[in-house]
């Protein structure tokens, strides 16, 4: 076990395959904790889960799920915040009016090509 403590914070560092896995477990108070979640660690490397991203939720999700049950609850102003957290359908036709006029006008194709790309972005 390579666990030792730095501050009041417990550190771990060992080396897998040729390379070198390490950083601070600041949830550990003692060191068998410490030691318990290298071994965490360690396993996820083995798996080769260890550093992989988790694919955050949607911002949609987030606010029909978490943010109104609490907005509802906790805010007398929930009304403006449900309105607020309403897709923009009215920027989406602009950009697509815009991108019309500027396909008529001969412009480039990438320029509206990227206004659509925009324009999903922003409808989340």
């Amino acid at each position: 076990m390579s666990v030792f403590k730095r501050g009041n914070k417990w550190q771990y560092d060992f080396w897998v395959g040729g390379k070198r896995y390490r950083g601070s477990i600041p949830e550990a108070r003692v060191k068998a904790q410490a030691e318990r979640a290298e071994v965490t660690i360690r396993d996820s490397v083995y798996e080769g889960i260890y550093g992989k991203n988790v694919d955050a939720p949607k911002l949609r999700d987030f606010i029909a799920e978490t943010f109104m049950p609490w907005a509802k609850t906790n805010k007398r102003t929930w009304v403006h915040d449900e309105f607020r957290s309403r897709p923009d359908d009215g920027l989406r036709r602009a950009i697509e009016t815009l991108a019309q006029r500027q396909k008529q006008t001969d412009a480039k194709v990438p320029t509206v090509a990227k206004q659509r790309q925009l324009a999903a972005a922003v409808n989340y």
